[in-house]
């Protein structure tokens, strides 16, 4: 007699993590819901385009699909958000350390140096995601290898600060350019 329950395969959490990589979930789909939460989280706190959020979805919607669809992003993101995650881990760590060793009263210098060292993190996951990605002789053709591009940035990078300036400290609606900056800046 064939026992039939032993020679089922099991399925398990592993199993099913690797159907959905194998499927895709992790290089296409969670980059994509990533991507589109963060332009339209970003366009909709700027306002930038008025307050129709169906115009915000629809650029975030052409920005998720045109970042997974190149061929170099897509494994970079994949890359990149393992590596964020970890760096969320030890940003998490060091401010539960930071929290428990410290006054309550003496909690604002402290909030700098969490500050600092989330910059410290940001860093430390871009440069690990670039070099898992294989993309550092591309950094380097970037940054050192052509300065006649490097100095194109540099000014293209003017411009844009310019043009995003201009479109920020322009009024909307019934506000002063001050308050469309105050209300950019401040949390709800």
């Amino acid at each position: 007699m064939i026992n039939f329950l032993t020679q089922m395969p099991v399925l398990d959490f592993r199993s099913i993590l690797e159907i959905w990589r194998n499927a895709g979930i992790f290089d296409i789909i969670l980059p994509f819901l990533l991507i589109f939460a963060l332009v339209f989280a970003i366009l909709e706190k700027s306002k930038i385009l008025g307050s129709n959020r169906a115009v915000y979805a629809i650029i975030s919607l052409a920005i998720s699909f045109f970042s997974i669809s190149n061929p170099y992003l897509t494994p970079f993101f994949a890359i990149l958000f393992a590596n964020a995650a970890l760096g969320f881990a030890v940003l998490l760590v060091f401010v539960l350390l930071l929290g428990m060793f410290t006054a309550k009263d003496g909690k604002n210098g402290w909030i700098w140096v969490g500050m600092l060292f989330g910059i410290v993190i940001f860093f430390w996951v871009l440069g690990r995601s670039i070099n898992d990605a294989g993309l550092q002789p591309l950094v380097y053709e970037f940054f050192y290898a052509n300065p006649v591009l490097w100095s194109t940035v540099i000014y293209g990078g003017a411009i844009l600060a310019v043009i995003v300036l201009v479109v920020v400290m322009v009024p909307h609606g019934d506000e002063t350019p001050g308050e469309t900056l105050k209300k950019l800046f401040t949390p709800r």
